[in-house]
Order: structure tokens, then sequence, then C-alpha cells
């Protein structure tokens, strides 16, 4: 028979064990939902890459050779493309894309505008963002003739400089070889 004092030792060590084996559960409880969280915000980017990508892949091309951007300015790129060969961009179908940035007291969002339909893909708390274009020879530039747009997108952590929060910088590069062969 054992003694009261090795079975308090047993009980000891196996309340020891379960508590190490339950801290070791929740953090993994953790680690895997940040692990999907990230995933989830990386797929949302690659999503917005991918429309931005295709409309500026296609700015530019047709019969009528348009120019490749429509319009810029540091919260919109609209791309233009003859896509059915008519001789005009429509302004109300695929032909004309745009990347909108609208920044809010409390939140960014990223869209996608084909024709007239606005669709937001990327929406982030806290942060502020902008589009910057560069010319052929990598210098910023507001003309239409723009090689290559640069969204970055801050939290508000890494704008106040707060070493405590952990403040992100989304950077995201679209090239537009439509203007850069002209």
């Amino acid at each position: 028979m054992l003694s009261l004092v090795e079975t308090s030792a047993g009980l000891a060590i196996a309340a020891t064990l379960l508590a190490t084996t339950l801290t070791a559960m929740q953090q993994a409880v953790r680690i895997g939902a940040r692990a999907e969280d990230l995933c989830e915000k990386m797929f949302v980017q690659r999503q917005f890459e991918s429309l931005i990508d295709h409309a500026a892949l296609a700015a530019g091309s047709g019969p009528a050779h348009p120019p490749a951007l429509q319009g810029l300015t540091d919260q919109q790129a609209v791309f233009g493309a003859d896509l059915d060969g008519d001789g005009i961009v429509s302004e109300s179908g695929s032909e004309t894309t745009a990347v909108e940035i609208v920044n809010d007291a409390s939140r960014t969002r990223l869209r996608h505008r084909l024709g007239r339909q606005t669709m937001t893909v990327l929406e982030l708390d806290h942060a502020s963002a902008g589009i910057v274009a560069y010319d052929r020879f990598g210098h910023p530039t507001m003309a239409l003739t723009a090689s290559l747009l640069a969204i970055t997108v801050q939290t508000r952590a890494a704008l106040t400089l707060d070493a405590a929060g952990d403040g992100e910088e989304l950077h995201l590069q679209f090239a537009i070889p439509e203007a850069a062969r002209r």
C-alpha cells in the first residue's frame, strides 16, 4: 500500500503534467488561429493582386491603342483597354477597370471597379493607403504614361511608431507593360 506522502507526490506530478499539457494545448490553439488568420489575409491580398494584374496587363491593348492609364490620382488608377476592337474604350463595361482606395477614419478599403460595378476586396482597420506611380526610369510621376503603380498600406501602429504595436506595411506593385512600350 502506498503511503499518504507517496500518493500526494503522485497527484502533484499528475497535476503538473496536466497543467503543462493544458498550457501547451492553449498555445497550439492560439497559433492555429493566428495561422488561419494569416492565411485568410494572404488569400485576400493575392485575390486583389490577381484582379489588378489582369487589368494592368490588358491596359492599352486593342486596335485603337488607347492610353493604358485613363486616370491617375493618389487614391485611384483607371486602366483602359479596347478589348472588343471597336476603337473606343467603353466606360460601362470591362474595358475600364480601376483600383480605388477609400481611406475612412476607422478603416481603409481597397476596391476593384469593373465598368460601373465596384467590389471591396481588401478591408483593413486603422490603416491608410495611397497609390504612387513611377515612370520607366523609376521616378515618381502622376503622368498617365507611368509604367509601374505601387500601392502602399500602413497600419496606424506603423504610422505612430508604436513600438508595442505590430504595425505592418503592405506593398503591392503592378507593372503596366503597354505603357512601358510607348
